[in-house]
This record gives C-alpha cells, sequence and structure tokens, in this order.
C-alpha cells in the first residue's frame, strides 16, 4: 500500500507528508496545522493513541510538506503488530479567546506496521 508505514520497535524516523490539491499541486498549508495518530483501532480516542497526536513541522507552507518526528521512546514500547494512523489538516480561526475548528481534512489513513527489530545493541 502506498500510505502504508512499515518500522522497527525502538527506531527513531521522520515522515515527511506531501499535500497535494486535485490537480496534484502542492497544497498551501498557512493557517493549517497538520497532525498525526497512530491508534490500535480506528475508534480508540486520543487519549488512548500509541503515538500522538503530533503535530508536523511546517518551514516552507506553499511547499505542502509537513515533517513529523517520530522518537525512540514513540516506538520502544509498541507491539509488534499493525496499528491503523492517519494525518489531518486542521484549520482554525481565533476570534478573542476561543478557538473554533473551522476545517478538517484527512489526507491519509492506512497501516501502521511495527516490527521486532534483531540486534538489540
Amino acid at each position: 500500500m502506498e500510505n502504508e508505514i512499515i518500522i522497527y520497535k525502538g527506531n527513531a524516523f521522520t515522515l515527511p507528508v506531501t499535500v497535494t490539491d486535485e490537480d496534484g499541486l502542492a497544497f498551501n498549508l498557512t493557517g493549517y496545522t497538520m497532525k498525526m495518530s497512530v491508534k490500535e483501532n480506528y475508534a480508540d480516542t486520543d487519549a488512548n493513541a500509541k503515538i500522538g497526536p503530533l503535530t508536523a513541522t511546517v518551514t516552507t507552507p506553499t511547499s505542502g510538506i509537513g515533517t513529523f518526528t517520530i522518537t525512540t521512546a514513540h516506538t520502544a514500547n509498541l507491539e509488534n503488530r499493525s496499528y491503523v494512523y492517519d494525518v489531518e489538516l486542521v484549520k482554525s480561526e481565533t476570534v478573542g479567546e476561543v478557538t473554533t475548528i473551522t476545517e478538517r481534512l484527512t489526507v491519509l489513513v492506512d497501516k501502521f506496521i511495527v516490527k521486532n527489530n534483531v540486534t538489540r545493541a
């Protein structure tokens, strides 16, 4: 699968995510926050997420690219199994002291597979 992520338990990695529009052009991420969660089941709450919700670093919003940093602390206690993940774009507007989410777009949904590594130095 194109959006399937395979990692090894206890490893750190960075995950760049490129968001494009319906024409295949870079989606302008200005005003959006990119979030990612890894869960055992789709119905799990964010409080029960195995990883996240994480917020991506977006250095050039017009490029449509956000990068998630996943640390060894995130993956050290994961079981050797398949999880589910998604990446969402959240656009919010602040009015006074109240923030209202005006748009939430899911841009990726797929499997997040954790494998055991053999060598553990």
